[in-house]
């Protein structure tokens, strides 16, 4: 026999194989593989497919990204420069919701959107400008946006158990918002770790849909969300203190937690704002800033010159271990604030 005729016949054979069927027995384990070829397409189909999937993942998060800031846009549009409704965006007016009493006319189109609707929370210079709302539980809005699609990107939403009308207000209103990697919803709270920062925006806006108000910056500070751990600061469960040694008590241990110092002045029956996040550096923990209302009267204008980082400031050792930092005991007789 003519080895060479043969194995000219043999390739002729293999060339004449559809197109499709080559493709599957380079891709795919074929039957007379050596154990090494099928080991090799094996770890390339897996690696293949883990490539897929992440491409995929991470497409759908940057789509889905997109649209939920599509979505925001359109609804700053709906408040107008000077807080007022754009009217064109209005149903006709005999389709319209007749607003609860007290509320005000620039949060008219936002409320025939979204009857949850309790105010606005920006601060000037940051990527934080966005509606809040409120729902009968914490959980809704983690995954649902303004329109009450759901998304993973949620909505910054007021805590359920928090008042906030200008006759009952709570002494600590918390407001809560995802930390997006994109940048967007309450991300830019990690960026106050460091006391510069702060700096440049000392005051935050949350105007309700009763009143405006705006907001001195305290401090921001570090917590373990797991209740269980000794090291854990339960600032979810503050909504009001029973006497003034205890809203001291909980003020200075946000206090001694905190990143920075501002200076700025705290007294009793002072109302107490909180924003709170996630710290994306490690599972189970947050990052909350703490704010007070600024008074009747009062200038909202701050003199950040007293502002330092906090010297004494306490971190759990898990923070320390992935973070960094110096390791300090808790002191139960911490006070910054005092009555």
């Amino acid at each position: 026999m003519d080895l060479n005729r043969t194995e000219a016949a043999s390739g002729q054979e293999g060339n004449r194989l559809p197109l499709l069927l080559r493709v599957l027995k380079w891709l795919f384990p074929w039957k007379g593989d050596r154990v090494k070829t099928v080991v090799t397409k094996l770890v390339f189909l897996v690696c293949a497919a883990a490539f897929v999937v992440s491409g995929w993942l991470l497409a759908d998060y940057y789509i889905k990204d997109f649209m939920v800031n599509e979505e925001y846009s359109s609804i700053k549009s709906l408040m107008g420069e000077n807080g007022s409704a754009v009217s064109s965006d209005l149903p006709p007016a005999e389709e319209l919701l007749p607003l609860p009493a007290g509320y005000r006319e620039q949060f008219s189109a936002l409320y025939q959107i979204n009857q949850k609707i309790c105010g606005w929370l920006k601060i000037d210079g940051t990527g934080i400008d966005y509606p809040v709302v409120q729902a009968a539980d914490n959980d809704y809005y983690l995954h649902h946006t303004f329109y009450d699609g759901y998304s993973s990107a949620g909505a910054p939403f007021l805590d359920c158990s928090c008042d906030f009308s200008v006759d009952s207000m709570s002494e600590n209103l918390i407001v809560y918002g995802h930390n997006l990697n994109s940048g967007r919803m309450f991300h830019d709270l990690v960026r106050y770790k460091d006391v510069a920062y702060y700096k440049e925006h000392p005051v935050v806006s949350f105007n309700t849909v009763y009143a405006d108000y705006d907001w001195k910056i305290l401090g921001l500070f570090f917590t373990n969300a797991d209740m269980g751990l000794d090291d854990s600061f339960a600032y979810h469960t503050w909504y009001g203190s029973k006497s003034e040694a205890e809203f001291f008590s909980q003020l200075n241990k946000a206090m001694q937690r905190s990143f920075f110092t501002t200076g700025v002045d705290v007294r009793s029956g002072d109302r107490l704002l909180m924003l709170s996040t996630c710290d994306n550096s490690f599972d189970d923990s947050r990052l909350v800033l703490l704010a007070r209302m600024v008074r009747p009267g009062e200038s909202a204008q701050v003199d950040v010159s007293a502002a330092r980082a906090n010297s004494s400031q306490y971190l759990p050792q898990n923070y320390i271990d992935k973070l960094g930092g110096v390791y300090r005991p808790w002191d139960e007789n911490y006070v910054f604030y005092a009555p």
